[in-house]
């Protein structure tokens, strides 16, 4: 089993963010009708969704110095696996009593629309008796998730994942301490980036590819050649250094210890700037094992966002074309008014001189203006993501010869 806590998204108020994430785990618009496995709530008064969203509000608002104070769990099981609703409730029990939140409000709903079923929990820290926010293990709360994943899988055998950080060793859940890596990983920022769109981050081709030609590289000029042609770049800052995967910046030790810049330095000398070179475009590569389902997601979001991204830069090359031609022809105007003999008559060419800037200026906002109005007429709605795109999918007619 898998358990990751979801970081909030800003912009919105505290009822905002509370309306927006339980309207998500439950589906509330009705979306994708086989999208919920199974749905529900706890420490509510109410017996409706709209009721326990109202009184998740209220009591979140009842801490106005937590600016947010509910929390997002997603519990994901492993492929083969089908948890009963039974098992649900249980292993929710399991969660929140290790995060010391037992009696708190909660809404819940097992997704079923991607090939791991997976539990979103939304769960109100604000104690409904004290008004105060629960600080699960005092800010360590994943630490503390990990341990109820760990009991989860003991109780109702699930298979635990490799590098779990828990287990139940005769009724004792113990810190499992496992082998060094021989290799990094990416953060666990660029993971979840890596399960929604389905490509490796840049992170990680910096990890499996750069890393490589950095360590077999026999000189600076050698080094930044080879990374050249697969879109890389390795660049001194201060007393350390970036690798560039496309436009991506990323630490050097990230993608390798001996990567970092005094490691190098004590193998190839000192660093050398590469001179003129013509870096590669990063191409996109796919993670491993993906689906057909999330291979042809990733091909139409692709082209989506090349073609967006296209029509975008050609409506500003032709706007810029669309400046650059009125101001000649204002130029033009200009030269041909003030055109003649002015001596002894100053006053009267300043005045025409202002009178002429300001229509232009007028012209150029009116351009301006318009042009605005084209790109805000041109904006495309971003792609789906993946769970909305495989609904859309599963609807669509299907036609057989």
């Amino acid at each position: 089993m898998i358990i990751k806590k979801v970081k909030s998204k800003g912009g919105s108020s505290k009822a905002g963010r509370v309306k927006s994430l339980t309207d998500y785990i439950t589906d509330e618009k009705g979306r994708d009708k086989d999208k919920i496995a199974y749905s529900g709530g706890r420490g509510f008064i109410g017996d409706s969704f709209i009721c326990h969203q109202a009184e998740m509000i209220a009591l979140a608002d009842d801490a106005p110095r937590s600016t947010n104070p509910i929390a997002h769990w997603v519990v994901s099981w492993k492929e083969d696996e089908q948890p009963s609703r039974e098992q649900v409730e249980e292993a929710i029990d399991i969660l929140l009593e290790e995060l010391d939140l037992k009696d708190h409000q909660a809404i819940y709903a097992v997704h079923q629309d991607t090939d791991n079923v997976h539990l979103h929990l939304a769960v109100n820290r604000v104690n409904p008796d004290t008004l105060k926010v629960i600080k699960s293990g005092g800010g360590f709360d994943v630490e503390l998730a990990h341990k109820a994943i760990a009991k989860i899988e003991d109780l109702q055998g699930w298979q635990r994942e490799e590098r779990g950080r828990y287990q139940v060793v005769d009724g004792t859940t113990q810190r499992v301490q496992h082998p060094a890596k021989t290799t990094q990983e990416p953060s666990q920022r660029a993971q979840p980036i890596e399960v929604y769109q389905g490509v490796k981050s840049a992170e990680r081709i910096g990890i499996e590819s750069g890393a490589d030609l950095i360590r077999a590289a026999h000189s600076w000029g050698n080094l930044h050649e080879s990374l050249a042609d697969l879109g890389m770049r390795y660049e001194q800052y201060g007393s350390g250094a970036y690798l560039y995967v496309g436009e991506t910046k990323l630490k050097a030790s990230s993608v390798g210890r001996d990567c970092s810049l005094p490691n190098l330095q004590k193998r190839l000398g000192q660093y050398q700037p590469p001179g003129v070179l013509v870096v590669a475009k990063v191409q996109p590569q796919l993670m491993d094992g993906l689906s057909k389902e999330r291979q042809k997601y990733i091909k139409q979001r692709s082209s989506y966002e090349t073609a967006r991204k296209e029509s975008r830069i050609d409506r500003k090359e032709r706007q810029i074309q669309e400046l650059k031609e009125l101001q000649a022809d204002q130029r033009t105007r200009r030269e041909e008014l003030v055109a003649g003999d002015w001596r002894g008559r100053g006053e009267l060419l300043n005045a025409l001189r202002s009178e002429i800037a300001s229509e232009q200026e007028k012209e150029r906002a009116e351009l301006g203006e318009r042009q605005r109005a084209e790109m805000e007429g041109l904006k495309i709605e971003p792609f789906p993501d993946f769970e909305n795109w495989l609904s859309r999918e599963n609807q669509r007619p299907h036609f057989s010869r």
